[in-house]
């Protein structure tokens, strides 16, 4: 390595009275002098003592994942089949509602207003039950994000006991990490343990 070393010389010459007023005229040479120091800069060759996983991978190939997602998606299809049977049946009893308005069918004004009023809180306990389900999903997918991260903590904790590294990041998509050498990207080794320690669901 070699640092370069820079000398200013300053020489100022007395004012004259045959130049302008305290004109001061400034020189400076620049010696440049090269120190040759030996040294020398070795870069480390072994990993640092950090890795990474990909949630996004985790969320995709850990079978926790694929079982809860798998039931989430059949009770979903259920429920709204029910919903979609309610709601045919609702659609109905507006078109024969208004039918019957139009050709004066119900018996009295009062007969017609119980009907109507049947027919709104039949649409209303729709509304409900879609309110519903939507809340469950919601509360379903926050319930398995919080499981799989439990699960994911619990086995890097216990990976960490051999593999000693200082610091375990997080990634999803490039949220935290823009770009890294795949040696320190562990994700397949954890996906792989906490798979071989998952035991599948029995269906309820």
């Amino acid at each position: 390595m070699t640092t370069n070393g820079v000398i200013l010389f300053f020489y100022t010459f007395p004012s004259s009275n045959n130049m302008f007023m305290k004109q001061k005229i400034l020189f400076a040479i620049i010696l440049l002098s090269t120190l040759s120091i030996k040294a020398q800069e070795k870069l480390p060759t072994e990993a640092l003592p950090i890795a990474f996983v990909d949630v996004d991978s985790v969320l995709v190939y850990y079978n926790l994942v694929k079982d809860v997602n798998q039931r989430l998606a059949t009770e979903s299809r259920i429920l709204q089949q029910a919903i979609d049977t309610k709601q045919a049946q609702h659609d109905s009893d507006i078109d024969n509602f208004t039918k019957r308005i139009n050709s004066n069918d119900f018996a009295s004004a009062e007969r017609a207003q119980l009907e109507y009023e049947r027919i709104q809180k039949q649409e209303k306990s729709i509304e409900d039950l879609k309110n519903a389900h939507q809340n469950k999903q919601v509360n379903q997918k926050a319930e398995l994000f919080n499981r799989v991260n439990d699960s994911l903590l619990v086995n890097l904790k216990e990976y960490n006991k051999a593999a000693d590294y200082q610091v375990i990041f997080t990634n999803k998509g490039m949220d935290n990490i823009l770009l890294a050498k795949d040696q320190y990207n562990i994700t397949d080794k954890i996906i792989r343990q906490m798979n071989s320690r998952y035991k599948k669901e029995l269906p309820e």
